[in-house]
């Protein structure tokens, strides 16, 4: 029903309701190269790619690979699926582990 809601409201407003697939791994793809962290725990919130070294907050991380997945799925976009995918560089690489703050936390 919530979604049923949000396609007529997107409709009515000229614009479009992407479904991504419920299995994409959103959380355990790093935004910047597409490394695939396949031992990320329910409870890590936080965590560094193996790859490229960038520190990320799970939710996220999720947001912005479920944003890339569906303007793929669009033709806007790249895949992170591949292992070939290169994405433009991040500008928040870094080594040192960073920890969030209550306001990088919390939804609005």
């Amino acid at each position: 029903m919530f979604l049923n809601f949000l396609d007529y409201k997107l409709k009515k407003k000229g614009g479009v309701l992407v479904e991504v697939d419920r299995f994409f791994p959103s959380s355990k793809l790093c935004s910047c190269c597409g490394h695939k962290y396949k031992e990320l725990t329910l409870s890590e919130r936080i965590w560094t790619c193996e790859q490229c070294s960038t520190t990320h907050i799970r939710d996220e991380v999720a947001a912005k690979n479920i944003r890339t997945e569906g303007m793929r799925i669009l033709g806007l976009g790249h895949s992170l699926r591949g292992d070939d995918v290169r994405l433009e560089t991040c500008l928040e690489q870094s080594s040192v582990k960073r920890e969030p703050s209550y306001e990088q936390l919390t939804l609005f």
